[in-house]
């Protein structure tokens, strides 16, 4: 069974500037299908990292463990970065954002 994907609303942003929302909704907001963490071929070895850093903690919240806030994927071209966010995502129960460097670097689109 897929897990429920979350889709964030306006509320959630405090005085929501109509073109970043726009932005966010538009380009950045992932809306493909959910993506089990079973379907992730490989990546064993980073599977299981994420699992007990990450998503048990996320899943089992404790006072003594504590996830971490944020989480770096490096490599090359083709390794399975975002298909593994991807799936992330989908196991939390989280929205995912694809943002690429080329949008972080051009700020003509955020700019008035």
């Amino acid at each position: 069974k897929r897990p429920p994907v979350r889709t964030p609303t306006i509320e959630t942003v405090k005085s929501p500037d109509p073109r970043l929302l726009e932005l966010i909704n538009g380009e950045l907001l992932d809306r493909s299908p959910a993506l089990l963490w079973s379907e992730v071929v490989g990546l064993t070895h980073v599977k299981a990292a994420l699992e007990e850093d990450l998503i048990w903690p996320v899943l089992r919240p404790s006072p003594v463990v504590r996830p971490p806030r944020t989480v770096l994927l490096f490599g090359p071209r083709g390794g399975g970065k975002m298909t593994l966010t991807r799936s992330l995502a989908s196991q939390l129960g989280a929205s995912f954002y694809h943002v690429s460097g080329a949008i972080l670097a051009s700020k003509g689109k955020l700019e008035t």
